[in-house]
C-alpha cells in the first residue's frame, strides 16, 4: 500500500460519508434482534415491522429544521427499539455524546442490555465495541469521539455536569418528580442547549391527562 493510499485508508475510517439510507432501510442491514428484544422477530431487523414509526424517527434525526420530537405512544410500538436504533447509526456515522433517560434503574439496565446487543451484533459497531473493552459499562459507553450515559429518572440530577448532542428520556410519565429539583424532562433536554446541532426526543405513554410532557 502506498503512502497515499494508507493516508486515505486513515482517514476514510474516521471521516466516512453518512449514508443516505432511511433509518429503517439502515437498520434493516446493520441490526439484529434478540429473541428478548421481539421473540416474533429474531434475526436481522424487519423495515416493515413498524415502518411509520422507522420513518419519523429518522426524518427526525436527519432533519436540520426540527430539534426536539415529543411523542405521545402505546406501549409495545417500537419507539425505544428505533431510538436504539438511531443511536447505533450515531456510533457509526455520526459521534457525539448521548443522554439517555428512563423511568427506574431496572428499566435502564434492560435498555443497556438492549443497546449493547445492538452494538455489539452490528457490523458497523461491532469492532468499535470490542475495542472498547472495558471503556463500556452499564450506565456509560466510552466510544470513538462520544460517550454514552444511560440513567434511571431517580439518579437524573447525575447528569447536571454532563453535555450532550441527543438527548432521549424515556416513559417520560413514569418519571418520579424530585421535589425542588428540575423536571427529569429537562435534565437531558437542558444538557444540549448550548450544543450545535442538539435534538432531543421523549416519548411518554400517557395514563393521565397530565404529565410532565404537557
Amino acid at each position: 500500500m502506498s503512502t497515499k493510499e494508507l493516508v486515505l485508508s486513515c482517514f476514510l475510517s474516521v471521516f466516512r460519508p453518512k449514508s443516505d439510507l432511511p433509518l429503517g432501510e439502515w437498520m434493516a442491514e446493520n441490526i439484529r434482534i434478540s429473541d428478548k428484544e421481539n421473540p416474533g422477530k429474531t434475526g436481522s431487523y424487519d423495515p416493515g415491522y413498524n415502518p411509520l414509526i422507522a420513518k419519523l424517527v429518522g426524518d427526525f434525526m436527519q432533519s436540520p429544521e426540527w430539534n426536539e420530537l415529543i411523542v405521545q405512544k402505546s406501549g409495545q410500538c417500537g419507539m425505544s427499539m428505533h431510538a436504539l436504533g438511531a443511536i447505533t447509526r450515531k456510533v457509526d456515522e455520526d459521534p457525539g455524546n448521548v443522554i439517555y433517560v428512563i423511568d427506574s434503574d431496572k428499566e435502564v439496565k434492560k435498555i443497556s442490555s438492549r443497546l449493547n446487543y445492538f452494538l455489539t451484533h452490528s457490523p458497523a459497531t461491532s469492532q468499535l465495541m470490542e475495542e472498547a473493552g472495558d471503556d463500556v459499562t452499564t450506565l456509560t459507553y466510552s466510544l470513538p469521539g462520544m460517550d454514552i450515559w444511560l440513567t434511571g429518572a431517580g439518579a437524573a440530577g447525575s447528569l447536571a455536569n454532563k453535555t450532550a448532542t441527543l438527548g432521549i428520556a424515556d416513559e417520560v410519565d413514569k418519571h418520579k418528580e424530585h421535589r425542588g429539583e428540575t423536571a427529569t424532562l429537562d435534565l437531558p433536554r437542558g444538557r444540549g442547549k448550548e450544543q450545535p446541532g442538539f435534538t432531543f426526543i421523549a416519548f411518554p405513554t400517557p395514563t393521565l391527562t397530565s404529565g410532565q410532557n404537557q
